[in-house]
């Protein structure tokens, strides 16, 4: 892939512009310095290889050369609520899962709020970075990371969650540049829904481990044990614990597992 191509290959989308290099540190540090350099809205940033990607939490996001997809796409905000804006990562998780329903026939997931699963196993993650001007924000760029072929897993001593691919998941290969158009489409065609109730149903509909019991692990520490409700209208994990009651843990650095046994 080169930029020409990969600029044919999007033509048809109504993309702001394109990028594409062969190797960066991290797409998103790249669409975050475009996006302060008068990038147009809904601009894409795409590598074959990153360096340095990086995940929720500062935690790394392997790329593999060939085997996986890294990019990033540019949102102009506006005047947007910020509400809306923290719904951009759950909203690009969503539009993985489209993708990977209409163009593979496969059945994913989200590990709230935005990981995306397979049998049990993340295969693409997001990381949405907001730059704000006061109130107002100037845009948000959204990082997208896809392990698409086997050898895109990270090693298992890098992982604090098991890691899969879509390739294992489809049980063929898989064009990884075929998969990028189909889900930078789903972005583009879906991002007139965020916030809205159709939004929120499609999420949680998606939402993996949905009245199982589970544990999370907010960042200020402690243990939140219980079962898995649902999504707030705000967004937020709703857990039903043992006394009754219920918790609404909001989205954030938090961990969130199944509960043992």
């Amino acid at each position: 892939m080169d930029q020409i191509a990969l600029q044919e290959l999007l033509s048809a989308l109504p993309l702001g512009a394109v990028r594409y290099v062969d190797e960066t540190a991290s797409t998103n540090d790249d669409a975050l310095q475009w996006l302060a350099e008068g990038a147009p809205d809904a601009s894409l940033v795409c590598t074959g290889m990153q360096t340095r990607g990086r995940g929720r939490m500062e935690r790394a996001w392997y790329s593999t050369p060939g085997a996986s997809l890294a990019f990033s796409v540019i949102f102009h905000a506006g005047s947007a609520e910020p509400q809306a804006v923290s719904l951009l990562a759950p909203f690009a998780g969503l539009a993985v899962c489209k993708a990977l329903e209409t163009s593979l026939g496969l059945s994913p997931c989200i590990k709230w709020p935005n990981d995306v699963l397979l049998g049990g196993k993340k295969v693409a993650g997001v990381l949405a970075e907001a730059v704000w001007d006061g109130p107002v924000c100037r845009g948000v760029v959204i990082g997208i990371g896809v392990n698409v072929a086997s050898r895109s897993i990270p090693p298992m001593q890098a992982l604090v969650f098991p890691a899969g691919s879509i390739e294992q998941a489809a049980g063929r290969t898989v064009d990884r540049w075929e998969l990028l158009h189909a889900i930078i489409a789903e972005l583009l065609h879906s991002r007139s829904t965020i916030g809205s109730t159709g939004f929120f149903q499609e999420w949680e509909g998606r939402l993996a481990f949905k009245g199982e019991r589970v544990e999370v692990f907010p960042p200020a520490g402690g243990r939140v044990s219980g079962r898995l409700a649902g999504i707030t209208p705000a967004g937020s994990l709703r857990i039903g614990l043992d006394d009754g009651t219920t918790r609404d843990v909001e989205a954030g650095d938090v961990s969130l597992r199944p509960a043992p046994g």
